[in-house]
């Protein structure tokens, strides 16, 4: 299933001019068919017949290894021209009120909320805007923040950022959240967050991409 619906994005990518609705659809129909497939296995599966009891609890233990890490550490090159015009500061995107009266990282915040602790969510910030960033955070721990000298890319913030985890917790369940990004249905988009950590619950081998 998994190299079929890599062949029909890849097919659509080229050809549709509409790309990004197609992957966004296609995402959600196939994470939705991941889940059924993973609760029909729970059900069918000897030894996993649990009663309701028991299943309620197992389903409150799994949150306590739901993380969140939101990733604020790149420089907005590209929308400076418009963060400027808005802020009159050099400031990245994500700290900017670009629509409405929060910024983008505090609309991230906001929004991942919605399914994730507080107390089990971390930011990956740039030291170097720490002047933008400082009022925004400044009520999270100092061991939820992790703070790069500079912008040294995606993959190595990923990267870190599971390794912190896992040491604290060796079964957590990570989602990774850019913070410069516009959603403009919160509640929508983390139903779809819920199902991903769901379907990862139930096969651990799994990596998901919305």
């Amino acid at each position: 299933a998994g190299r079929d619906f890599r062949r029909d994005l890849f097919r659509r990518l080229s050809c549709d001019r509409r790309a990004l609705d197609a992957v966004y659809k296609l995402s959600v129909a196939y994470l939705q068919k991941e889940k059924r497939d993973a609760k029909s296995m729970l059900r069918t599966t000897p030894g996993n017949m649990i009663d309701r009891g028991r299943a309620d609890k197992a389903a409150a233990k799994q949150l306590e290894h739901e993380w969140a890490v939101i990733l604020a550490g790149g420089d907005g090159t590209r929308l400076r021209s418009l963060t400027r015009r808005i802020t009159g500061d050099e400031r990245p995107k994500q700290f900017c009120p670009v629509i409405g009266d929060r910024t983008l990282v505090e609309e991230t915040q906001k929004r991942v909320a919605l399914e994730l602790a507080k107390e089990r969510t971390l930011f990956v910030v740039n030291r170097l805007h720490e002047p933008y960033y400082a009022g925004i955070l400044g009520d999270t721990l100092a061991s939820h923040l992790i703070e790069q000298p500079r912008n040294i890319g995606t993959a190595p913030a990923i990267l870190y950022s599971v390794l912190k985890i896992a040491a604290v917790d060796p079964q957590a369940i990570i989602g990774f959240f850019p913070s410069d990004h516009y959603v403009s249905d919160n509640t929508k988009f983390m139903a779809h967050i819920r199902s991903a950590f769901e379907t990862v619950h139930v096969g651990q081998d799994r990596v998901i991409l919305l």
